[in-house]
């Protein structure tokens, strides 16, 4: 009996150890590659869609945000926020909602005066930017909304080089012109390198602790270089559709393949590996996608659109 027993109880402990190995291994393979964590995009220019980070669970439009026109998307680690345009009252602020899609506020800065046009929003753990094309300069405020500064870089309101598509890291702001360039200056304004790095029609711009990426919008291509600015590659990712928007994690870069005028649609996220391999320009298909965010990136990311 008491062989038995023992015998018993070492087949008990290697089915119980059996048993948990298989959850484990069951849970690796059920799980998203970053628990919780979402792909964000602007859809139908009034509200965002959300998906999670492994594509499944897609809600098209997952929050109405705007009775007016949303331009931009940029997430920290409790908010997306985002450039609205109030169409009738043409009122241009930033908005913010919680990353859960409570708190919307759509006025949370009133970021511009006079001829502005909030284009495109980026945040790090600090401060809230954003490119104002309409004044030519780029904007900051606390990320609390306090203390804003419209004019923290007066750059130009000629047509040729105003500022659209804003991005930030631990050192720096970028933003794309409209005379193909991507420029540079230091978080506080200063140091600014208009001629940082060319690109074609350069979009949406993102950053992570070693690149930079951009949307070449007239080229269906997405563009990479070292954070310095060396290595620039214009078609390290091909697109399926002309991009708008970008943003990385710690795995993938993503992108948002604009629609097909007239099909609405016809628009997708795409996604890639960081080394640019395992490219999938249908991961998921999405209506009318312009900006995206990621919720596993908490650098700063942002995204506009012309």
């Amino acid at each position: 009996m008491k062989g038995r027993t023992a015998t018993g109880s070492r087949l008990s402990g290697a089915t119980v150890g059996l048993v948990c190995l298989t959850m484990w291994l069951a849970g690796l393979v059920a799980s998203p590659a970053i628990a919780g964590t979402y792909v964000y995009w602007v859809s139908s220019g009034d509200s965002i869609g959300r998906a999670n980070i492994d594509g499944s669970g897609v809600s098209a439009q997952w929050q109405y945000v705007s009775n007016g026109q949303v331009f931009g998307l940029a997430r920290d680690t409790g908010y997306l926020y985002f450039p609205n345009y109030e169409i009738q009252s043409n009122f241009h602020s930033i908005g913010r909602i919680n990353s859960d899609g409570g708190g919307l506020n759509t006025a949370f800065i009133n970021a511009t005066s006079g001829q502005g046009l909030v284009w495109s929003v980026a945040v790090n753990s600090t401060h809230i930017y954003w490119a104002d094309p309409g004044r030519g300069t780029i904007g900051r405020a606390n990320v609390d909304g306090t203390g804003a500064n419209l004019d923290l870089i007066q750059y130009s309101v000629n047509a040729a080089i105003r500022s659209y598509n804003i991005a930030v890291d631990n050192n720096h702001i970028y933003w794309s012109t409209d005379n193909n360039w991507i420029a540079r200056a230091n978080l506080d304004g200063s140091g600014v390198q208009p001629n940082f790095i060319p690109g074609n029609d350069p979009r949406a711009i993102a950053a992570n602790n070693t690149h930079i990426y951009w949307a070449n919008f007239s080229t269906n291509r997405i563009g990479r270089a070292n954070l310095d600015g060396t290595g620039v590659n214009q078609n390290f990712v091909i697109t399926s559709r002309p991009p708008l928007g970008v943003a990385v994690d710690g795995e993938y870069v993503y992108w948002s393949n604009y629609y097909s005028v007239g099909s609405p649609n016809s628009g997708s996220i795409g996604r890639a590996y960081l080394d640019g391999t395992g490219v999938d320009n249908a991961f998921i298909s999405a209506v009318e996608p312009t900006q995206i965010a990621v919720g596993a990136d908490t650098e700063g990311f942002a995204d506009g659109f012309e």
